[in-house]
C-alpha cells in the first residue's frame, strides 16, 4: 500500500516512522529502505530512531541498523533500472547525457538555436540538466516531442525561438537509440500494477523528511504503482499545517489537465507574508496531493502534536510569536512589543568576512556561558551560504577544535585566556577541501589557464603536495616570497606568453622568467662582479639558496610545458591523462596518504568512462576546469555530522533538523 504522513515538525514524524519500523517484517534479516533528502538528515534520523526503538517499554535503548541509504529520486531510478536488460551505464542519466548531447552538437545534427554560438561544456551541461529535469517534471511534453509534436508543458504550441529544444532532443534521442525515461515509464507502471515487473527493493520502503513531491505529479502515479507490490510510506514536513488543511478544503475538482501556476488558487488563501513568498512550492505540493486524493490517491494522514516547538520558548517571545504565526498562517498583528531582554532573535552587523566570524565567536561564547539557557555546543548549528569561503576564516578565528579534556586542561593552565576554546566541526565541505591533491590539481589548472599573477603562483607553491614534491619548508616559502617581491614579479610567465595578451614581446620585465633569470645570475657571479649581462640585472643571493632557486626554476619549466600542452583542444580522455601527468610532475604525498592520489585517479576515471561515447568531442582548458570543478564541489563520501560540538554547515543538509540555536553566517 501507499501511505502519506504529514506534520508541521520533524520530531513527531520521526516518532511515527519508528512506530512503522517497529512492526517487524516477515523476514527479520531484510533491510529497511530509507530515503531522505540529505546526508545530514540521514545522520540525525538514525540517532533519533535509536532513541525511540529498543526492547524496553519506552524505547531509548535501541540502535538504527540494517538501513539501506537512499535519496528520494532513487525510487524512480529503481523502476527504470528494473526495466533495462543491460548492466551498462544508462545513456539517459545526466552524466552520460551531457556527452551524447555534446557529440550531437559537434556533429551538427540539429539546428541548435542559441546553442550553436557557444558549444562549450558549460552551455551543453546546462542544456543537458534542463532536458533531465524535463524527463522528471514534464514527461507528457517529452512524449509529445518524441512523436514530433513541439508543445510546451501545458500542451500549447512552442514559439519558434524555443523550437530548437525539441529538435535537439530528438537528435540526441536518435543518437542514443533507446527510448527515453518518459517514454518507458507508462509501460513500466503498467507492469508494476500487473505484477509482472520485479523491483530489487525490500518489501517496505520509507521516504522521510520531504517538503516537495520528488518529481511533481508524476511521483503520485509512480508511488501508486510501487504500492501494489511494496509497502510505501512517505513522510512530509509542512511549514504551515493550518494552511495545508484550509487549502485542501478550498480546492475545486481537478480538471482533465494539470493546473498551471497561473491557475494556482493558493496565494489567495495565504495570510502570512513569509508563507506566501517562501511557501509557494509547498502550496503547489498541497494542490497536487489534494488533486491526487480526489483521483484515488490515499489521503494524507496529518499528525497534530500541538504546542510550540521544543526550545522555541513561549509565544510571548519574538521567535515564539513568529513560529506560531507561520504554523497557523496568521498575519502578524504588529502588537507584540518584545521584552527588553528578549534575545530569541538577534541581528549582528559587521564589516568584512573576518569580522563576521569574530562576532560569531563572541556571540557563541556568550550564549554558552549563559546559565539560564543551559546550552551545550551540540545544541548549536551555524549555517553559511558561502562555506568554502568562510571555512578557512572559521578555523583561524575559532582556533583548533578541542574536546572536553583539552578544554579542562586549558582552563587550569590559562585562566586569563580571552575566550574559552570551542568544540566544533565544519561538516559539509567539498571533496577538494578534504583531499589536498585535488585542491592542488585545481589550483595548478587555474594558474596555467590564468595570467600567472604573483599571488596565484605563490599560492600554488604553498600547497602541501607541491611543497613536498620540491622539498620546500616554511623558510623556503618565505625566501621565494622575498625573491618575488625583490625582483618585482607582477604577472606573466615570460614575455612570449604575455605577448598573447597584447604586451609587446620585447618587454619582459615583471614576469616570472625575468625574475628567475635575475636570481640565477646573482647566484652564478660574485657580489662584487654584479653587473648586467645580456640585459639581465642580477639580484644578490646567498649560495645556500641555490637549491631552492633551482627547484623554483624547475617548477616554472613544468608550468611552461603545461601552457603549451593546454593551449589546444583535446578529447576528454587525453585531458585526463594530461592532468595525471601534471600532478605527478608537481605534487607528491607521503606513502600513508596515497589515498589522495587515488581520489584524483578515481575522479578522472569516472570522467573518462562517462565521456567514452563522445569520442569526437574536443574541449579546451576552460571546459576542463569547469568539468573538474563540478566534480570537486561534491561532498566527500562521509559527512562529518553529529559527532559532537557546534555543527557548521551549508544551508541545505540540515534543513528541518531541530536545533536550540541556529546562526546564519555571511
Amino acid at each position: 500500500m501507499f501511505h502519506l504522513h504529514a506534520a508541521g515538525r520533524i520530531e513527531p514524524l520521526a516518532q511515527h516512522l519508528a512506530e512503522v519500523l517497529g512492526d517487524a517484517p516477515a523476514d527479520p534479516m531484510q533491510p529497511e529502505w530509507l530515503a531522505v533528502p540529505s546526508e545530514g538528515m540521514r545522520r540525525w534520523l538514525h540517532l533519533e530512531l535509536a532513541r525511540h526503538l529498543g526492547s524496553s517499554a519506552d524505547g531509548g535503548d535501541g540502535v538504527a541498523a540494517n538501513l539501506l541509504p537512499a535519496f528520494p529520486g532513487q525510487l524512480r531510478l529503481a523502476v527504470l533500472d528494473a526495466g533495462r536488460d543491460s548492466d551498462d551505464l544508462d545513456p539517459w542519466r545526466v552524466e552520460q547525457l551531457v556527452w551524447t548531447l555534446f557529440d550531437v552538437v559537434v556533429a551538427g545534427q540539429a539546428p541548435l538555436g542559441d546553442v550553436a554560438h557557444d558549444t562549450t561544456y558549460a552551455r551543453v551541461r546546462r542544456v543537458a540538466d534542463l532536458f533531465d529535469r524535463y524527463h522528471v517534471h514534464r514527461a507528457d511534453m517529452v512524449r509529445a516531442w518524441a512523436d514530433g509534436d513541439d508543445v510546451d508543458g501545458a500542451g500549447r504550441p512552442l514559439p519558434e525561438h524555443h523550437r530548437w529544444q525539441p529538435r535537439l532532443w530528438r537528435a540526441q534521442r536518435e543518437r542514443i537509440g533507446t527510448p527515453s525515461p518518459p517514454e518507458r515509464i507508462p509501460g513500466l507502471l503498467d507492469e508494476l500494477h500487473a505484477g509482472t515487473l520485479r523491483l530489487d527493493l525490500p518489501d517496505r520502503l520509507c521516504m522521510f523528511g520531504l517538503s516537495l513531491l520528488p518529481g511533481g505529479a508524476g511521483f503520485l502515479d509512480l508511488a501508486d504503482a510501487v504500492g501494489t507490490s511494496h509497502d510505501l510510506h512517505v513522510f512530509f514536513v509542512e511549514p504551515s499545517p493550518s494552511l495545508a488543511r484550509r487549502l485542501s478544503g478550498a480546492l475545486g475538482q481537478p480538471g482533465e489537465r494539470a493546473r498551471t501556476r497561473a491557475e494556482d488558487p493558493g496565494a489567495e488563501q495565504v495570510s502570512h507574508p513569509l508563507v506566501r513568498s517562501w511557501g509557494r512550492l509547498h502550496r503547489e505540493t498541497t494542490v497536487l496531493l489534494t488533486d491526487g486524493e480526489r483521483q484515488a490517491v490515499p489521503p494524507v494522514a496529518r499528525l497534530d502534536p500541538g504546542g510550540p516547538a521544543p526550545g522555541s520558548g513561549s509565544g510571548a517571545t519574538l521567535l515564539g510569536q513568529l513560529q506560531s504565526d507561520v504554523r497557523s498562517d496568521r498575519a502578524p498583528a504588529g502588537e507584540l512589543v518584545p521584552d527588553t531582554d528578549d534575545r530569541t532573535v538577534q541581528l549582528h552587523a559587521a564589516y568584512g568576512a573576518t569580522r563576521q566570524v569574530e562576532v560569531l565567536r563572541d556571540a557563541l561564547v556568550h550564549l554558552l556561558a549563559d546559565d539560564q539557557l543551559d546550552l551545550r555546543e551540540d545544541d548549536v548549528l551555524v549555517v553559511c551560504p558561502q562555506l568554502e569561503r568562510f571555512a578557512p576564516l572559521i578555523s583561524s578565528v575559532l582556533g583548533p577544535s578541542v574536546d572536553d579534556a583539552e578544554r579542562a586542561r586549558a582552563d587550569r593552565h590559562d585562566a586569563t585566556a580571552a575566550a574559552p576554546p570551542l568544540r566544533y566541526r565544519i561538516a559539509d565541505r567539498s571533496v577538494r577541501s578534504t583531499n589536498p591533491v585535488l585542491d592542488a590539481a585545481e589550483a595548478l589548472l587555474a594558474v596555467v589557464g590564468g595570467r600567472f599573477d604573483a599571488p596565484s603562483v605563490l599560492d600554488l607553491i604553498a600547497r602541501a603536495p607541491v611543497r613536498r614534491r620540491f622539498g620546500w619548508d616554511d623558510d623556503a616559502l618565505a625566501t621565494i616570497g622575498d625573491w618575488a617581491a625583490g625582483t618585482e614579479v607582477r604577472w606573466g610567465l615570460d614575455a612570449r606568453r604575455r605577448a598573447r595578451l597584447g604586451i609587446p614581446e620585447e618587454y619582459d620585465t615583471n614576469t616570472w622568467r625575468a625574475g628567475v633569470d635575475r636570481l640565477l645570475l646573482g647566484l652564478a657571479i660574485e657580489d662584487e662582479d654584479a653587473v648586467a649581462l645580456g640585459g639581465v640585472v642580477p639580484v644578490a643571493s646567498r649560495a645556500d639558496d641555490a637549491r631552492v632557486a633551482g627547484q623554483l626554476a624547475a617548477l616554472l619549466s613544468v608550468l611552461d610545458r603545461l601552457v603549451d600542452a593546454t593551449s589546444v583542444r583535446r578529447p576528454v580522455h587525453q585531458w585526463c591523462q594530461l592532468v595525471r601527468d601534471a600532478v605527478d610532475a608537481c605534487c607528491a604525498v607521503p606513502a600513508e596518504s596515497s589515498w589522495q592520489l587515488d581520489g584524483l585517479n578515481r575522479v578522472l576515471a569516472e570522467i573518462t568512462e562517462e565521456s567514452a561515447a563522445a569520442e569526437r568531442v574536443q574541449i579546451d582548458l576552460t571546459d576542463l576546469r569547469r568539468l573538474l570543478s563540478e566534480r570537486l564541489a561534491a561532498p566527500p563520501g562521509r559527512a562529518d555530522f553529529f559527532r559532537g560540538g557546534i555543527t557548521i554547515s551549508s544551508l541545505t543538509p540540515l534543513r528541518w533538523v531541530p536545533y536550540r540555536v541556529i546562526v546564519a553566517l555571511g
